[in-house]
């Protein structure tokens, strides 16, 4: 599919895609709900997709490395601030960890 229609049009679309399944996880109230909106991520997730966007502007060994580590950082800081907004959004924390 993205060699038909390009790779930033598929990658802007399962990021799309992989956020709306997780704000589905995010809001499930029963353990079937976070398995089938974790699920749905899973479907969409772009990780190769972005592996193979890395590889394709990274002019050398020493940048591709660099961008690999920018995403594990990435995916840390976007864990972390997850947590925070959570706590902002709501003082239900009890029931915002309840399938954590």
């Amino acid at each position: 599919l993205s060699d038909k229609i390009g790779r930033k049009s598929v990658l802007v679309a399962t990021l799309v895609a992989t956020g709306l399944c997780l704000a589905c996880c995010g809001s499930a109230e029963s353990y079937w709900g976070v398995l089938v909106a974790r699920f749905a991520t899973g479907c969409v997730a772009n990780g190769g997709l972005l592996t193979a966007r890395a590889t394709d502007i990274a002019a050398d060994h020493a940048q591709r490395t660099r961008l690999f580590s920018l995403f594990t950082t990435a995916w840390a800081i976007a864990r972390v601030g997850a947590a925070v907004l959570v706590r902002l959004l709501t003082l239900d924390v009890a029931r915002a960890c309840k399938f954590a």
